[in-house]
């Protein structure tokens, strides 16, 4: 008993896999076979993240610096209370910013660092079968070779 049309067409054909936001062109296919895996924008990433921790600090010092002496020349008046309404709320949410942004530049500092490294975990594992640097000719080539 043998697969169904449909099923031998399927088994027929090589596999193949794209990743949902590739850009495949009609026909499938296309682009390269490499997998880059790069060490620069995670490292990118982590110094952004670092400079909105500072600038957000700057930011609450600022808003501070604006709030100093308000409300005192505004008392009878509605204002000073909206004011600190919105100075907290806006602390808060840079206070939120940058706390977020000081946990992501180290997690993507760690994460560029992972990547970094996978070029030389990948070549060391590669040494160790070819460590004469001989492409195609593994140890147990050798030793089998050598008997």
């Amino acid at each position: 008993m043998g697969l169904s049309p449909e099923w031998e067409k399927l088994f027929a054909a090589p596999p193949r896999m794209n990743l949902a936001s590739a850009n495949v062109p009609a026909g499938g296919g296309g682009g390269s076979t490499d997998l880059d895996v790069s060490q620069a924008p995670w490292t990118s990433a982590s110094g952004v993240s670092a400079e909105l921790t500072v600038t957000t600090r700057t930011a609450l010092t600022r808003l501070d610096s604006a709030h100093e002496g308000v409300v005192p020349t505004l008392e009878g008046f509605m204002l000073p209370a909206v004011l600190g309404e919105v100075r907290t709320s806006w602390k808060g949410r840079l206070e939120d910013v940058r706390s977020e942004c000081t946990r992501l530049e180290g997690s993507l500092k760690t994460a560029g660092k992972e990547f970094g490294e996978v070029d030389h975990r990948v070549k060391g594992g590669f040494d160790a079968l070819h460590p004469d640097g001989a492409a195609g000719e593994h140890r147990a080539d050798k030793a089998g070779s050598a008997r």
